[in-house]
């Protein structure tokens, strides 16, 4: 059997990655997310840390996992951490949101896994929101549309 003929099968199996990457459209690949999971939902926040709070069983853990794609393909961890539910069956998890851009939030028990998209925006984004939004009150107070106190 010639080189040619041996080396086919291996050619055959990168041309179907490629083409896996086609139909993908260019979104991240997580090898651990399961068929049937998807994002539940995408926030966009300034914030460099989120909380999640609800109820569950007593002594159930929670493995929470921070994660992005740097370059659409490869998963780096930015932060994991398990968490236990006390007696009261109620929980409250601190995360941290360590980069600006986006990001992944991962919380999973034994029965079911839930993945947001986080989208952080910079600090000095929020400080120019906060300076158009006295702005605007400082012309509505020139204006005399508005009167100090916030009251039309």
């Amino acid at each position: 059997m010639n080189r040619q003929m041996r080396m086919r099968p291996l050619f055959l199996i990168v041309l179907f990655v490629l083409a896996l990457g086609l139909v993908l459209g260019g979104r991240p690949f997580d090898p651990y997310l399961k068929a049937e999971e998807t994002v539940e939902e995408t926030r966009k926040v300034l914030s460099g840390e989120t909380m999640f709070t609800g109820k569950a069983e007593p002594g159930t853990r929670i493995d929470v996992t921070v994660y992005h794609f740097p370059n659409g393909r490869d998963r780096i961890i930015l932060y994991q951490a398990r968490e236990t539910v006390g007696s009261a069956g109620l929980y409250s998890i601190q995360v941290p949101l360590p980069l600006i851009g986006s990001q992944y939030v991962s919380l999973e028990t034994e029965e079911e896994r839930r993945v947001y998209e986080y989208i952080r925006y910079s600090e000095s984004l929020s400080g120019q929101i906060t300076g158009y939004q006295l702005n605007i009150y400082e012309l509505l107070l020139q204006d005399g549309s508005l009167r100090p106190g916030g009251t039309p």
